[in-house]
């Protein structure tokens, strides 16, 4: 098992990347997710298998519009993921995306 990170928001998953271990993330990835709050951007750390990130990492690659909403929408799978990390000041928001309804 392995952590990995990245920003998400109202259009699904937008960047994931393996880390060394939660909480930590590169410090460009945080200034990001801090200035597009409007868009309910937020950090998100997990804990996957290698298999379960190829799986992630090959929606994210594919060609399907929506991969990022399914990426993001597995994320938030119990039968996928036992548990999603998230900034204590967006836990709420983790709910609420992704959601299409939100686009501008």
């Amino acid at each position: 098992m392995k952590w990995y990170s990245g920003i998400a928001d109202f259009g699904g998953i937008e960047s994931f990347k393996e880390v060394g271990k939660a909480g930590v993330c590169h410090p460009a990835l945080a200034m990001r997710a801090d200035a597009n709050r409007h868009r309910f951007a937020m950090l998100y750390w997990v804990q996957l298998s290698d298999f379960k990130a190829k799986v992630i990492n090959d929606i994210l690659n594919g060609d399907d519009e929506d991969r990022h909403i399914i990426a993001c929408d597995m994320l938030h799978n119990a039968d996928f993921v036992e548990d999603v990390m998230v900034e204590r000041d967006m836990l709420k928001k983790w709910s609420m995306i992704p959601n299409k309804e939100l686009f501008p």
